[in-house]
């Protein structure tokens, strides 16, 4: 918690997290029932694995935390809320670093 008092994200002229985080603005209650109707739909979606619009199925995830993360998850990902980034090429072994190791 300290963290977020004193650590500049956006840098040294800029407020820190705490300060961002207590000065938003909070969502319209419009905005809270369109996000739960969406989570709602993609974990029913998830729980019966229907196809998608272009003939895909999703696995069926019969565990219901679970479940409910993915469609958080998916939902928070189609609003541009959350984006994940995985990469695709492992980084290089330093084998100076590894022999010293072994």
């Amino acid at each position: 918690m300290l963290g977020n008092d004193l650590c500049r994200t956006w840098g040294p002229n800029c407020p820190t997290a705490t300060a961002m985080w207590n000065g938003r603005k909070p969502i319209a209650e419009q905005q809270r029932e369109a996000l739960k109707e969406m989570i709602d739909g993609k974990d029913r979606k998830l729980a019966h694995a229907e196809p998608d619009w272009d003939g895909i199925v999703d696995p069926h995830i019969a565990d219901q935390a679970v479940r409910s993360r993915v469609a958080i998850s998916q939902s928070l990902q189609e609003l541009k809320h959350l984006t994940i980034t995985r990469r695709r090429l492992s980084l290089a072994i330093n084998r100076g670093i590894r022999r010293s190791v072994v």
